[in-house]
């Protein structure tokens, strides 16, 4: 077996997506659910729970795999935007470089628009890391303790910043109660717990490699 083509429907509008994988059908659908693609917006807008998976061939060779995913979306219509959210035929030639089962990182142009520059995008900034690395470490943690956490480099201006920033992504959530004086509490969200491996392996190299 060389790989699958599978589709991909939303249960709330029945709009479809075809696409290929050699992993598993489950690993292909959890990268889609990061990708700045059509099917990755929709994910995120409707929900993961209102999207089905099936299995529509299993492939014995490349050329098969492109052929039979190109067979469906043609069949399914899935390229039209009111049946689908393909927005290529199918095949070598529309592999997206976060889609392709080769690696496609060499290239000034494959690295603008690959997982890696999609992680560097949400992470990218002075404070976030650490604000992250801080939620792993702590579970919930308020305002004023992550002040003191990250010390007096960051202001409170910036700071703040740096949380609405990582709450529009969706990777930490925040919560406030009605009291006085005023109680806000931050923690990861189920997205941001899913960087703590990134941050392990992170904290790892540095610990091995520090002088």
């Amino acid at each position: 077996m060389y790989g699958f083509v599978y589709k991909l429907t939303n249960m709330d509008n029945g709009k479809i997506y075809v696409g290929q994988t050699r992993r598993s059908v489950e690993e292909r659908f959890k990268e889609h659910k990061y990708a700045e693609s059509a099917i990755g917006k929709a994910i995120r807008k409707h929900g993961v729970e209102k999207f089905m998976c099936e299995v529509l061939a299993i492939c014995e060779t490349k050329e098969e795999l492109d052929e039979r995913e190109k067979f469906f979306i043609a069949l399914l219509k899935s390229t039209d935007p009111k049946i689908g959210y393909n927005r290529k035929g199918g095949g070598e030639g529309s592999r997206r470089p976060e889609e392709s089962n080769s690696n496609t990182y060499a290239g000034s142009e494959s690295l603008k628009i690959s997982g890696l520059a999609y992680t560097l995008k949400v992470i990218k900034g002075k404070y976030k890391m650490r604000v992250l690395y801080t939620l792993m470490e702590f579970g919930v943690v308020r305002f004023g303790e992550m002040k003191r956490y990250l010390g007096d480099e960051v202001s409170f201006f910036m700071l703040n910043r740096t949380l609405k920033e990582l709450e529009a992504d969706d990777l930490i959530k925040r919560k406030e109660y009605d009291q006085l004086p005023p109680k806000v509490e931050y923690s990861l969200t189920e997205r941001g717990k899913s960087l703590i491996p990134l941050l392990d392996g992170l904290c790892a190299w540095g610990e091995a490699h520090k002088t």
